[in-house]
């Protein structure tokens, strides 16, 4: 509860500064002045005689009044506060019903206020307060509604992150099982290539080791040919019925250029990206409807994120398993 004033304002007010005490201090004569005002007063008259009384101090410090300084603070702690009037020092105890303001009776007489409708201010304060009182059912209900929106927002939201988490671990699944299914695609292809190589090499292999055993024959032949040739008369004679004969063999059929030696690249690239979609479509389906969770039945959502689930523990069973 406000603290009721009850002092007069006079006998709040500095005979010398006229003001509201600030300090006060009580000379001997029992008047009591602002601690600064005696003293200019003082140093003025050049004697410490009391500006009321002139009764002479006998201290040139005298004693600070500390009941009537917290006197003092109370009253400027009630003007402050609007419960005295900051002109005329006194209660505001009528409210102007033209200015929609409190005012003291000497505010009531004054110019300002002349000819002006008064009330007193316990009667317009209930009166303001009654209508004040019809604001808040409304005001209470605004902020229920506003809060229960709030609440239903926030829920949202953190749905909006599970959804979001739910669907970047699907989303993220999928094309970890479409990544799983190409480097499998991609490693039967290379393996086939690899092995159509190894045939091939090993193949012309072959091939060049017959072409190097004729070729070796052949070059002993001409070597015992030449060799014979350049002997003298006598030595030749006696070797030429068997170089006749060596010469006399039959030579191998010439080499034919062998066909399909290559890599057959067309085999391996023709059509390459459309043979792994036609693939790829066994392993994917195409679903004509989506069902919103957003807009679907609650029950309905459950079911086909139990059925999902479901589908996700079986590729991943048959990737344990290799199926794919």
């Amino acid at each position: 509860m406000a603290f009721k004033w009850s002092a007069a304002s006079s006998e709040l007010s500095c005979p010398v500064c006229h003001d509201t005490f600030k300090d006060p201090v009580l000379l001997n004569c029992s008047h009591s002045f602002c601690k600064a005002c005696v003293r200019k007063w003082w140093r003025m008259k050049q004697k410490r005689e009391c500006p009321v009384c002139q009764t002479v101090s006998s201290t040139k410090s005298p004693p600070r009044n500390l009941v009537l300084k917290n006197l003092c603070e109370a009253f400027l702690l009630e003007v402050d506060s609007g419960i005295i009037c900051s002109l005329h020092h006194e209660k505001l105890k009528l409210y102007c019903e033209d200015h929609r303001t409190p005012v003291c009776v000497v505010c009531r007489d004054s110019t300002s206020h002349r000819n002006h409708r008064f009330t007193p201010v316990d009667e317009a304060a209930e009166r303001e307060r009654n209508g004040l009182q019809e604001h808040l059912m409304p005001l209470r209900a605004k902020v229920k509604l506003f809060s229960e929106m709030k609440a239903t927002w926030e829920k949202t939201e953190g749905e909006i992150k599970n959804q979001s988490q739910c669907t970047e671990e699907t989303i993220r699944e999928e094309f970890s099982k479409l990544r799983r299914f190409l480097l499998q695609e991609e490693n039967a292809r290379i393996a086939a290539l690899k092995e159509e190589e190894q045939l091939k090499i090993q193949m012309m292999k072959n091939k060049i080791a017959v072409l190097s055993g004729q070729i070796n024959f052949m070059e002993s032949t001409l070597k015992a040919i030449e060799g014979g040739l350049n002997d003298e008369d006598t030595s030749f004679l006696l070797k030429v019925d068997a170089i006749t004969k060596e010469v006399q063999r039959p030579l191998p059929d010439d080499p034919e250029q062998v066909t399909g030696t290559l890599i057959d690249v067309g085999k391996h690239l023709g059509n390459m990206s459309f043979d792994v979609w036609v693939k790829m479509k066994e392993i994917v389906s195409y679903t004509p409807v989506t069902m919103n969770p957003n807009t679907a039945n609650e029950d309905l959502h459950f079911f086909f994120q139990a059925m999902e689930e479901n589908k996700i523990i079986e590729d991943k069973i048959r990737d344990k398993i290799g199926l794919y």
